[in-house]
């Protein structure tokens, strides 16, 4: 017990990227094994899809991170420049008949996106401030990722062997896993992702500013249950009426 407690704190700085590599090897299994039985090697297998991994992190994360924090830094800009007041009068005129609460709830709001806003723009500058860290963090995905495809038969043997239960249970309790692995994998974050994308190509059609980095958090917020993308196009809608770009 006291080992496994120590375990957990030496690698809990890198628990997250382990994590990752497991997944992303879960979901590369089907490539890999149809892979496999064109180049015989297990090793040439797995470095080809860790090259096309690298590919798919590191070169749009290299290119894409400046164009972030240039659009998160004119988000900041812009709001810092917008009028609150004007808009929740038009929308709710009764409500927000009286200055002085017109200006009092104006000023909660602009407090609150500054604020969100200002802690946007900086996490996107840590990441370059960071790199080092980032770069040890994606490696040890990449060296996690690679073995497990691997050896992923001698990773579930160990698993097998230090289970207490019969054949059969393993192997139902192992296909059960793998079903609910499948289904948070591919029907929350994969279809999350494409919701955001989807989102994302209308931000780009319609001319919405800084539609990359929304498509971003329309990404993200895709992956989470319940909340969807919807958290990000439903409030872009709203600005773009407000803007009167009703169509």
């Amino acid at each position: 017990a006291i080992l496994i407690v120590l375990s957990f704190f030496l690698l809990k700085p890198i628990l997250l990227s382990i994590t990752i590599g497991f997944i992303l090897a879960f979901v590369f299994t089907p490539i890999y094994n149809r892979l496999h039985k064109i180049i015989k090697s297990k090793n040439i297998t797995a470095l080809l899809l860790c090259v096309l991994l690298i590919l798919l992190i590191v070169l749009p994360l290299w290119f894409l991170t400046p164009i972030f924090i240039e659009q998160s830094i004119k988000l900041y800009l812009t709001s810092q420049q917008m009028d609150f007041t004007t808009p929740l009068k038009s929308i709710f005129p009764s409500l927000f008949a009286s200055e002085a609460f017109s200006a009092e709830i104006a000023s909660i709001a602009h407090s609150f996106v500054t604020k969100m806003t200002n802690s946007l723009m900086n996490s996107f500058s840590q990441l370059i401030l960071n790199f080092p860290t980032l770069f040890l963090q994606l490696f040890v995905v990449f060296f996690t990722f690679f073995f497990v495809l691997r050896d992923k038969e001698k990773f579930i043997s160990y698993i097998e062997s230090l289970l207490p239960f019969s054949k059969d249970v393993e192997k139902k309790l192992f296909k059960s896993t793998k079903d609910i692995t499948s289904s948070v994998i591919y029907g929350q974050i994969i279809i999350g992702m494409i919701q955001g994308l989807i989102a994302g190509i209308g931000f780009f059609i319609f001319g919405v500013p800084n539609a990359l980095l929304l498509t971003l958090f329309a990404s993200l917020a895709g992956i989470f249950p319940i909340i969807g993308p919807f958290v990000v196009w439903v409030p872009v809608a709203i600005y773009l009426v407000i803007a009167g770009n009703t169509f």
